[in-house]
């Protein structure tokens, strides 16, 4: 993995590529497309169901997205692998509404699902050690209103 720097393209101090691997660091999380993301998302706004098929039981998703403990930074909650907006919570670095959901990713993409919007917003990036507020812009021209 490189990064842009004076120009020039300088390989990261968290590459972790090995000898004949095809990918590159897949043991640091989900690599897919937009269009993949779009439909996992969908499912779980659909609270397990995707094209009318249960792909996971509607308590599961209920319980996955119920805020479980807080969290070191007081706007949302932990849920089981998403992070939670609460009603109370201070304002998030892009527009969100209470109950809402999503998982920001180790190379700074982005994930938010909005139940009572039906809204799913990506940004995908492949950007170690970058500024998950990079994606505010992106994240914020999505959100209605």
């Amino acid at each position: 993995m490189y990064n842009l720097e004076n120009g020039h393209l300088v390989k990261d101090v968290m590459d972790v590529t090995r000898p004949g691997q095809k990918y590159s660091a897949p043991d640091f999380g989900m690599l897919s497309t937009a269009e993949d993301l779009r439909h996992y998302c969908q499912m779980m706004l659909d609270r397990g169901s995707w094209k009318d098929r249960r792909i996971l039981s509607a308590k599961l998703v209920d319980e996955m997205t119920r805020p479980q403990m807080q969290t070191a930074l007081a706007k949302y909650k932990a849920g089981l692998g998403y992070a939670i907006h609460v009603g109370g919570a201070p304002e998030m670095s892009y527009a969100v509404t209470d109950g809402s959901y999503g998982a920001n990713g180790a190379s700074g993409g982005i994930i938010w699902m909005d139940p009572s919007l039906q809204l799913i917003r990506i940004y995908l990036t492949h950007y170690f050690l970058g500024d998950f507020r990079e994606g505010n812009a992106v994240m914020n021209a999505a959100f209605p209103g």
